[in-house]
């Protein structure tokens, strides 16, 4: 599935993946320590980017089984090393591009918002990467700047009222949260190439880590970790 109407697609997931992967190889990240929160978030650096790979492959899922109801999934270890971290993030954006190009234009899978279609969770999954990749950039001190059009692609299918670029400018003070750090990729982006609240798949998640700790109080256990690729 290519992009039609300048909706997101395949190719956009790949190259806002990739590029978040790049960003995060510039730097060290086991020297540099991934326990520092993540820019604006409440969440260490490690959360952040477990969380990412999580919710893209949850999308994915989603869109592959054609859902009705949500799709289960496992979850990636905050104590699995960075290198691997950045490695199931890439195999979770080419899970969800190849989802996208195989889904049919009338395809749809589960959210709790509705039943997107392809360019939807194509578009979901940019926004994932792209708004958390730049939570970490800002936690980890690291230069950020997106290919500008998954950015501008992302933010037409999802938030159609945001102002242009030229309207934008550098500064959307009038933005919050999600709207406000996509709209600031959109004013980091390298032209012509191809706030913090945690989303409904983090909240599932920290509901889970919570009743896991209190069962692990409750029998004197620690918490049992998912065990995945990596996971070291």
């Amino acid at each position: 599935m290519s992009g039609t109407n300048d909706q997101p697609d395949a190719e956009d997931v790949v190259a806002a993946t990739e590029f978040v992967a790049r960003v995060l190889e510039s730097r060290d990240l086991a020297a540099a320590g991934m326990s520092g929160r993540a820019g604006s978030l409440r969440w260490t650096c490690a959360k952040t980017l477990a969380h990412i790979s999580d919710a893209v492959s949850w999308y994915a899922a989603n869109l592959a089984r054609r859902s009705t109801t949500s799709s289960e999934m496992p979850y990636l270890s905050v104590r699995t090393k960075p290198p691997f971290m950045i490695d199931c993030l890439r195999s979770a954006g080419a899970l969800l591009a190849a989802a996208v190009r195989d889904a049919a234009a009338d395809a749809r899978g589960f959210h709790s918002w509705g039943r997107p279609d392809r360019s939807g969770f194509a578009a979901m999954g940019c926004d994932e990467v792209l708004i958390h990749g730049w939570d970490l950039a800002q936690g980890l001190a690291l230069e950020f700047s997106p290919p500008e059009q998954p950015v501008e692609r992302t933010l037409r299918r999802l938030f159609p009222w945001a102002p242009g670029r030229d309207e934008a400018g550098g500064a959307p003070v009038h933005f919050g949260g999600r709207k406000a750090r996509l709209v600031k990729c959109r004013a980091e982006a390298e032209p012509g190439r191809s706030g913090s609240e945690p989303c409904r798949h983090q909240r599932r998640r920290d509901s889970a880590d919570r009743q896991n700790r209190d069962r692990g109080r409750e029998h004197g256990a620690q918490r049992p970790q998912h065990r995945r690729a990596g996971a070291l």
